[in-house]
């Protein structure tokens, strides 16, 4: 269980902060955050040798996948945004990283009780928990994360799509 919690957040992570790269790529000044992000994903190696080597558990693979091929990869990337991109990193941190945080914590929150009074012991309740973990989360993305123009347009999209299922 320990394997699949590591991954999930090595992939929070990853999620959070794939696009600082890509702003990076698009302005075509990618040599140093290459090279940079190059190195901190090529001593993951080295490194989850030496600590096997010392006899640690194989979760420690995950600890420095975490530390080495996210963290550090994204804070190098959050540096060259910055320098490169004219992107400050506490900017990004405040109007992405943060409020999508929060809403995963509500979700968790919200989900969690929820998840231990159900016994997912059959494919029709563990449906039932998806969806309800999803749209928990859908609701607490929309008055967290969403700014107000964004609202609008979701607003306008779900009107639109109602009003077209009514007229089929």
């Amino acid at each position: 269980m320990v394997f699949i919690r590591f991954q999930l957040l090595k992939t929070f992570v990853d999620i959070l902060c794939v696009t600082v790269p890509r702003a990076i790529e698009a302005t075509g000044r990618i040599r140093r955050f290459k090279i940079l992000s190059s190195f901190t994903n090529i001593i993951q190696l080295p490194l989850i040798y030496i600590v096997f080597h010392m006899g640690f558990q194989p979760y420690f693979m995950y600890i420095i996948a975490l530390l080495f091929g996210a963290i550090m990869t994204y804070s190098i990337a959050l540096y060259c945004a910055r320098t490169d991109c004219n992107i400050p990193a506490r900017y990004f941190i405040l109007k992405a990283i943060l409020p999508v945080s929060a809403s995963v914590l509500l979700t968790l929150v919200i989900a969690y009780p929820c998840m231990m009074a159900i016994a997912v012991n059959s494919i029709s309740s563990l449906v039932f928990s998806v969806t309800l973990t999803m749209l928990i989360f859908a609701v607490s993305f929309y008055c967290i994360c969403c700014q107000k123009e964004e609202r609008r347009i979701l607003y306008s999209l779900f009107i639109l799509i109602k009003t077209n299922k009514k007229e089929s």
